[in-house]
């Protein structure tokens, strides 16, 4: 019995081993670098040398996106049901909602 005790000892050990020289490789030696992007005092990316230069790289893949308009004609969207709840304008409260209750403003 107690030598099964020490080869589960064993084996649990050199999975913790392999586990920990697993997750030292990936740590030290992943070749990706995270690049953490600067900003100025308004949120804005430092990098950025155009203003805009990332709408107008959005804007570029957008223009390329094609859409079938025929998709408005099928039998299958005109069967669609619509079941929107129209709001109904609510009272609005007092002026302060924060006054003490019953006075005026």
């Amino acid at each position: 019995m107690e030598k099964g005790g020490k080869n589960r000892k064993a084996f649990t050990l050199i999975i913790v081993i392999i586990a920990l020289l697993a997750f030292a490789y990936f740590y030290f030696f992943n070749s990706e670098e995270i690049v953490v992007p600067s900003f100025d005092e308004f949120g804005n990316p430092v990098e950025t040398a155009v203003v805009g230069q990332d709408l107008i790289q959005l804007l570029d893949q957008i223009q390329g996106v094609q859409f079938d308009e025929s998709l408005f004609s099928s039998a299958a969207f005109r069967v669609l049901t619509d079941y929107a709840i129209v709001l109904t304008p609510e009272p609005v409260g007092r002026n302060n909602p924060f006054a003490e209750i019953g006075r005026s403003q």
